[in-house]
């Protein structure tokens, strides 16, 4: 694996930033990522693990490349506690906030100015908008193996930001699904349009 790493960054003089998720049938130990963080062009990694596995990149590697999770829930926390630079690749960032409305960007910027009773405070206000989260998104995902593109895509239009439909073979949301949906988001008040 190591070898074929090194072929990719030999072959290129763009940043790679790795993604070491379970879907491509191989993960990545702490260990060899540490090894990869080495090579010159790897600056960062996805690395949705378990916490354990996740706290032993950041801690093996995480002064050489970027680490981040994508969860949204953990995020103040791995970056207060453990020095966590970056969240990225949730789609929670689109879902939770709008050009006027930046709660996830508010605590960040209170954690960073030092004022972290007001980070937490911000942060626990997302917790109904996160049990919605589950529903739609995790669930589908973790329970049902299906991938919530469907749930995605409604859940966007619904706060603005349409993306068209999705595309065979999946399936839109029922209309039950999608009246569920909006009642969720109306309760959240996060509907727009």
């Amino acid at each position: 694996m190591r070898h074929w790493y090194e072929q990719l960054v030999a072959s290129t003089g763009l940043p790679l930033f790795l993604f070491n998720t379970s879907y491509s049938g191989y993960r990545l130990s702490p260990q060899l990522i540490a090894e990869l963080a080495d090579l010159e062009n790897v600056c960062g990694i996805k690395n949705p693990q378990s916490r354990e596995h996740l706290l032993e990149v950041q801690e093996l590697a995480g002064e050489r490349i970027v680490v981040a999770d994508a969860s949204e829930r953990d995020w103040l926390e791995l970056h207060l506690e453990h020095g966590f630079q970056a969240l990225m690749s949730t789609p929670a960032l689109a879902l939770y906030q709008s050009a006027s409305n930046t709660p996830v960007v508010d605590y960040t910027a209170k954690a960073d100015a030092g004022d972290v009773e007001a980070a937490w405070r911000i942060h626990a206000e997302l917790e109904p908008a996160r049990t919605a989260f589950d529903r739609w998104m995790r669930e589908p995902w973790l329970e049902r193996r299906i991938i919530p593109i469907a749930q995605l895509k409604a859940w966007l239009a619904f706060v603005g930001l349409p993306q068209g439909p999705v595309r065979p073979p999946l399936t839109p949301l029922s209309a039950e699904e999608e009246a569920q949906l909006r009642q969720d988001l109306e309760r959240l008040e996060l509907l727009r349009g």
